[in-house]
C-alpha cells in the first residue's frame, strides 16, 4: 500500500442496517491515517479471525500449512500467536516467511496477499486509554499528570524469535507518550532525506527503507535481531524553518470520576496503590497535604498510603515527594504515615496485602475514627488502585480478615461491612485486568 498510502478513501459497512456504518470517525481518510491513528493493529491476531479471514486467502500449501494449526489448534494459537503477540503484520510477514523456506510455488498457488478489506475487519477500532490523573485539580488546575510504566518485553516463542518483526510487544499508548517526549526533547529524530527520496510528514520507516545507525542526537537506534527498526522515529522540524522549537498537540480528554476524597478532610483515609496503582493517591496526599498547610488548626484525619513495587532502589516513584508531603500532612493527623512493600527486596515476597495485616493494628484504629466499636461499615475512606485480577481481591480479603479479628465477629459479618462500605462509596477500586 506504500504507493497509495496517502490517497483518500472510505469505508463503509456493505449492509445498509449495519449499526455502524463508517468504519472511522471521520468520512474520507487514507490508508496510513486508518492504520496510524483508527486501527488496533498491535494485538495478536485471534484464532477465530485467523480461521475466517485469513486461511481463506492462503493460496498456496505452505500457506495453508502454517495457517491452518493456528486456525484449528486451540493450543498451537496459545503458545505461538498469544504468547508471541504475532500482530496481523507479524502473521503476513511469517506466513510469506513459511513460502520462502518452502521454495517454489506449486502449479496455480499465489504468494500470500491479504486484501485491504480483510485487513480492515481484522483489526479493530483502536479504543481510548484511560489513565487514573496522579495530580490534584485544587492544587494544579491547570497540569494535570498521569503516571504509567512504558510497556516493552519481548516474548519468547521460538515462532517470535523467527518472526520477521521481532517479537518485542509495545504498549500502544505509552510508547506513544514515550516517543512524543522524545520528539519534543529532540532526543529522537530521523532525517527523512536519508530515507525517502520524497519525504512527508510521518513518513513510515518500513523493512525496505535504509535505516540510519542512528539519529540526530547520536542515538542508536533500537533494532531486532534481524536488523529491523522495533521503534517510532519522529521527525525533525521541517528544514529552513524559523524556528527549532517543537511542538506537539494530541488527542486527551478528561473525564469525569467518582474516585475521589471524602469532602470532610477530618475523615481518615486508607490509600492502597501498588506500581502505578499510586497515581490517584499521589493526587490525594497533594490535596491532603495544602489543606495541612492551609488550616493547620482544622482537623485532620489520619492517612495511610500503602506502596508497592518489585525493589526500593528502581521502583519507588515520587519518593522525595511523599515523603515531604507526609511531613506537612502529620502537622495535623500525626500518625500519618507510608508503609512500603517492596517484593523483591527480601527472600519471601511481600506485597501490601501482607503489610495491612502487619499493621492490622493501625488500619483498625483508622477505620475506628474515634469510635469504641466498629459495629457496621467504618467510616473511614479505603481507596484501592492497581491490579484487578490478584491485588484487589487480596486486599480485600486482608481487610476483611482484619476486621472479623479485632472487631470478634465472623469473617461473613465483616465481608457484609466491607460491602456496605462499597454501597457507601467509603471503599472504592479503580482498578483494571
Amino acid at each position: 500500500l506504500l504507493d497509495k498510502a496517502d490517497v483518500p478513501i472510505a469505508a463503509r459497512a456493505t449492509d445498509p442496517f449495519a449499526p455502524q456504518q463508517s468504519l472511522f470517525p471521520v468520512e474520507t481518510t487514507t490508508y496510513r491515517a486508518a492504520f496510524r491513528h483508527y486501527l488496533e493493529i498491535a494485538i495478536p491476531v485471534p484464532r477465530a479471525q485467523i480461521k475466517s479471514l485469513v486461511l481463506p486467502f492462503a493460496r498456496s500449501e505452505a500457506a495453508r500449512s502454517f495457517l491452518r494449526p493456528l486456525a484449528e489448534d486451540k493450543d498451537a494459537h496459545a503458545a505461538t500467536v498469544a504468547a508471541g503477540c504475532m500482530t496481523l503484520a507479524r502473521l503476513i510477514n511469517a506466513v510469506r516467511d513459511a513460502e520462502r523456506q518452502a521454495g517454489t510455488l506449486g502449479e496455480g498457488e499465489e504468494p500470500f496477499a491479504l486484501p485491504v478489506e480483510a485487513a480492515f475487519e481484522l483489526c479493530p477500532r483502536l479504543q481510548a486509554r484511560l489513565y487514573s490523573i496522579s495530580s490534584s485539580g485544587k492544587v494544579h488546575p491547570e497540569r494535570p499528570t498521569i503516571t504509567a510504566v512504558v510497556l516493552q518485553y519481548d516474548s519468547k516463542t521460538e515462532q517470535s524469535v523467527q518472526a520477521k518483526l521481532g517479537s518485542r510487544r509495545c504498549g500502544v499508548a505509552t510508547n506513544y507518550l514515550l516517543g512524543a517526549l522524545r520528539y519534543l526533547r529532540g532526543d529522537r529524530a530521523v532525517d527523512l532525506e536519508y530515507v525517502s527520496s520524497a519525504p512527508r510528514s510521518g513518513f513510515l520507516v518500513t523493512d525496505n527503507s535504509q535505516l540510519p545507525g542512528s539519529d540526530a542526537s547520536d542515538v542508536v537506534a533500537t533494532k531486532d535481531g534481524k536488523g529491523y527498526a522495533m521503534q517510532s522515529f519522529t521527525v525533525q522540524p521541517a528544514q529552513g524553518s524559523s524556528t527549532n522549537v517543537r511542538e506537539l498537540t494530541m488527542p486527551v480528554f478528561i473525564r469525569k470520576s467518582a474516585f475521589r476524597l471524602p469532602a470532610d478532610n477530618s475523615t481518615p483515609i486508607i490509600m492502597i496503590g501498588p506500581g502505578t496503582g499510586l497515581a490517584p493517591m499521589r493526587a490525594f496526599i497533594q490535596e491532603r497535604a495544602q489543606a495541612a498547610r492551609e488550616n493547620p488548626g482544622q482537623p485532620m484525619g489520619t492517612a495511610l498510603l500503602f506502596f508497592g513495587a518489585r525493589t526500593e532502589a528502581h521502583d519507588y516513584m515520587y519518593r522525595e515527594e511523599l515523603e515531604n508531603l507526609f511531613e506537612d500532612i502529620k502537622q495535623t493527623a500525626p500518625e500519618s504515615q507510608i508503609i512500603t512493600a517492596f517484593s523483591r527486596d527480601q527472600p519471601q515476597k511481600v506485597y501490601v496485602q501482607h503489610r495491612l495485616a502487619e499493621h492490622a493494628e493501625l488500619v483498625y484504629r483508622t477505620l475506628l475514627n474515634g469510635q469504641q466499636k466498629l459495629n457496621g461499615a467504618p467510616k473511614a475512606h479505603v481507596y484501592v488502585c492497581g491490579d484487578a485480577k490478584l491485588m484487589a481481591k487480596d486486599v480485600s480479603k486482608a481487610l476483611t480478615a482484619l476486621i472479623s479479628e479485632r472487631e470478634g465477629v465472623s469473617e461473613e459479618i465483616a465481608a457484609k461491612w466491607v460491602s456496605d462500605m462499597r454501597r457507601l462509596s467509603h471503599y472504592q477500586e479503580d482498578v483494571w485486568s
